[in-house]
C-alpha cells in the first residue's frame, strides 16, 4: 500500500500551475494507463466536471483508482516524460518512487553496467559500512539515471571514506597520496 501522503505529494508535484502537467495532458496519460490496465478513473475527460478542486486533484483521484504497483509505475514513468528532464523536484520524486518502492516497478530499470563487479565491490566494502552506503545510494543513482553529477560525488566520497578507514586519518582524498603509497608498499 502507498500512503495517500505520498501520492498526494507527488500529484502537487506532477501537477504544479507553473510546471507541471497540464489537466488535459493528466486526463490524456491516465486515460491510456486506464485502458492499458483495464481501470475505471473517475476522470477520463477534460475540462473536468463542476466540483473538482483544480488539475491535482483529478490525478490523485485517477491515481487512487489504481493497485499499488500500477501507481508506483504510472507516477515513475510521469516523472521521465521529457517535460521534466530539468526539473530537480520531479527528480527528487523519481528518487523517493524508486528508492523507497521500486520493489512494485513493473519493468526494472535498464543495467548496462557489470553486475559482477558491483557484487564484488559490495563485499569488498561490507567492512566499511559508510563507504558501502555511499557506493550503495551512487549505484541507485545510475541505475535510474537520477541526480549524475550527485552520484560522481557519492563515488568519490565513498572512496575517500574507505581510504580513511584503512589508513586510520581523515584527510581528504586529494592529499592521501604518500599515506596510500606507503600503505601499499608496506602490505605488498
Amino acid at each position: 500500500m502507498i500512503p495517500t501522503a505520498f501520492i498526494t505529494r507527488a500529484c502537487e508535484i506532477l501537477g504544479d500551475t507553473r510546471l507541471g502537467l497540464s489537466g488535459s495532458k493528466i486526463v490524456e496519460y491516465l486515460v491510456s494507463y486506464a485502458f492499458n490496465y483495464d481501470v475505471n478513473i473517475p476522470y477520463a475527460e477534460y475540462p473536468f466536471p463542476q466540483g473538482v478542486p483544480n488539475k491535482r486533484t483529478a490525478l490523485r483521484k485517477n491515481l487512487l483508482a489504481f493497485n499499488p504497483e500500477q501507481q508506483i509505475q504510472i507516477l515513475n514513468d510521469l516523472c521521465q516524460l521529457p517535460k521534466f528532464n530539468d526539473n530537480n523536484e520531479v527528480n527528487n520524486l523519481r528518487y523517493q518512487i524508486i528508492s523507497k518502492y521500486g520493489h512494485l516497478l513493473v519493468t526494472s530499470p535498464e543495467k548496462s553496467i557489470d553486475t559482477v563487479l558491483i557484487e564484488q565491490t559490495r563485499h569488498w566494502l561490507s567492512n566499511f559500512p559508510d563507504s558501502l552506503q555511499l557506493y550503495e545510494t551512487a549505484l541507485t543513482k545510475l541505475e535510474n539515471k537520477l541526480f549524475l553529477r550527485n552520484l560522481l560525488d557519492d563515488i568519490r566520497l565513498s572512496l575517500e571514506k574507505l581510504t580513511q578507514s584503512l589508513l586510520h586519518n581523515s584527510k581528504s582524498l586529494e592529499n592521501q597520496t604518500t599515506s596510500l603509497g606507503q600503505f601499499l608498499k608496506k602490505n605488498g
